[in-house]
């Protein structure tokens, strides 16, 4: 209902319209002038997962379609580049969920008293953070914020000496241009005020990784690198994995969250 009416707005002021939509039969999908289905199946989760992944991943196809139906020779070898990482994107996926599965129970554990949680994330990666703090919050009930990096020298600096402790998630990737900008900044903070950090990443660099171990105490996600988009992409997993561990920590129920319902039906 919440898409449905500005959806038939857009029909009456003659815009075009493409749906990416899961369900063959549903209103929209018999409505629409032209879209793409996710076939991704039943999402059966309140606080919805898959979804996103493959929202995300059609859409990639779809920028992918456009660019080649305009035969933009400039990005040929990037559009050949991701069509090969997306054929590798479900494998990526089940070895990303490996990887992470004995880690995110471990920190579960160590979030159970926590109050307040950050997500950080530059560039690409503050979509992923968003989406990790709107699940967080779905399924947790407790104040999840995604944040950004010129924030920790601002106001949230005040933030964190009066709720120290608090969880900060940091997504760093290899491809970004100001990771170490963004290393250098959240170690630096770390010697002004206590709080934890929690970092996922795809980087493989050794030294890196064990500056990582180091001022995380080992509260580390690595993730499957697949080029820069998908590899963001990637470490939603976690995220979503972290929030299931700590409902389940925290006693609630993670398929029916209170307050908040598979479908709005109201307006």
């Amino acid at each position: 209902m919440d898409l449905l009416i500005p959806f038939r707005m857009a029909h009456k002021m003659n815009q075009k319209r493409i749906n990416v939509v899961n369900k063959v039969n549903s209103t929209m999908a018999r409505e629409n002038q032209c879209g793409v289905f996710l076939n991704c199946g039943r999402e059966f989760s309140v606080a919805s997962t898959k979804a996103f992944v493959c929202q995300v991943t059609v859409m990639t196809l779809v920028a992918i379609w456009f660019a080649q139906n305009k035969n933009f020779n400039a990005t040929k070898k990037l559009r050949n580049k991701m069509i090969k990482e997306l054929k590798m994107l479900s494998s990526n996926l089940k070895k990303t969920l490996d990887n992470v599965n004995d880690k995110s129970q471990e920190i579960a554990q160590q979030l159970t008293g926590k109050r307040h949680i950050f997500f950080m994330g530059q560039g690409i990666a503050e979509c992923i953070a968003k989406e990790g703090a709107l699940k967080m919050k779905e399924l947790t009930y407790l104040h999840c914020q995604q944040i950004k990096l010129h924030d920790l020298g601002n106001n949230f600096f005040c933030y964190l000496k009066k709720f120290p402790e608090s969880p900060i998630i940091i997504i760093i990737l290899d491809k970004q241009p100001d990771k170490m900008q963004m290393i250098e900044e959240v170690e630096r903070l770390q010697g002004q005020v206590n709080f934890m950090p929690i970092i996922v990443t795809d980087i493989k660099d050794k030294t890196l990784r064990e500056r990582f171990e180091t001022f995380s105490s080992g509260r580390v996600f690595y993730v499957q690198r697949s080029g820069f988009a998908l590899s963001a992409l990637l470490c939603v997993v976690p995220l979503q994995r972290l929030a299931y561990d700590l409902t389940l920590a925290l006693g609630y129920h993670p398929d029916k969250p209170r307050n908040l319902a598979k479908e709005l039906t109201t307006q």
